[in-house]
C-alpha cells in the first residue's frame, strides 16, 4: 500500500512540474546572399557591394533579425485566476555572405572572416534565445490575480519590456564589439 501511495505521490508532482515547466521553442534559419569577386575589387568591397544588409545608410555584412512571440493559458477560478501553461518561441534569420568563387588566396581569409561574422550573429541569436527564457519564466510563475483581465495585462507587459531590454541590450553587444570587429568579423579594405 505505501508502494502504490509514493508512486501516485510521484506521478502528481512529475506531471504537476511538467505542465509548468518552460516551454521555448526556437527556430534559427540561415540566408545567404552571393558575393561574386571582381578582379582587382578588394574582398571587403565586393561584400559591401553584393549586402542587402542596409541600415541607418549604412551596410553591413551579416543580420540577425528575430521574433519573440508568447501564448499562455490560464485557470480561471471565478475569484481568481492563474497561469496553466506557457509556450514562448524566439524565431530567427541569420543573414551571411555566400561567397561564390573566391579568390585562391583569400580563402583562408575569408574562412576565419565567415566563421568569426557567425559567431558574432549567433551572439544576437543568444541574447533574443535568453530573453525567451526570461519571457517564459516570468509569465509562468506570475501570481496568482483577480481577474483573468488583469494576468493577461501584466503577462504581455511583462514580455513587452523584457523584448525592449532585449533590444537594448542587442545595441550595446554591437558598440562593445563594434559590430563583430572586436571578434575578429572585420575585413580592412
Amino acid at each position: 500500500m505505501t508502494h502504490i501511495f509514493w508512486r501516485v505521490l510521484l506521478f502528481i508532482c512529475v506531471a504537476s512540474a511538467h505542465s509548468t515547466h518552460a516551454t521555448v521553442t526556437e527556430n534559427l534559419a540561415y540566408r545567404l546572399y552571393d558575393v561574386h569577386f571582381i578582379l582587382g575589387q578588394s574582398i571587403a568591397a565586393a561584400i559591401f557591394a553584393a549586402s542587402p544588409i542596409r541600415d541607418g545608410g549604412r551596410t553591413f555584412h551579416g543580420y540577425t533579425k528575430w521574433h519573440l512571440s508568447w501564448r499562455f493559458t490560464w485557470r480561471d477560478n471565478n475569484a481568481t485566476c492563474s497561469i496553466s501553461k506557457v509556450s514562448t518561441t524566439v524565431a530567427a534569420s541569420i543573414t551571411l555572405p555566400n561567397f561564390i568563387s573566391p579568390p585562391v588566396e583569400a580563402k583562408e581569409v575569408l574562412d576565419d572572416y565567415h566563421i568569426a561574422l557567425r559567431q558574432h550573429e549567433l551572439g544576437h541569436f543568444e541574447l533574443a534565445k535568453a530573453a525567451a527564457e526570461r519571457i517564459d519564466t516570468a509569465i509562468r510563475t506570475l501570481p496568482v490575480m483577480a481577474s483573468c483581465k488583469l494576468l493577461e495585462s501584466a503577462a504581455n507587459v511583462m514580455g513587452n519590456r523584457i523584448v525592449e531590454g532585449v533590444r537594448r541590450k542587442e545595441k550595446q553587444y554591437d558598440a562593445d564589439t563594434q559590430h563583430g570587429k572586436t571578434q575578429g568579423a572585420w575585413l580592412s579594405e
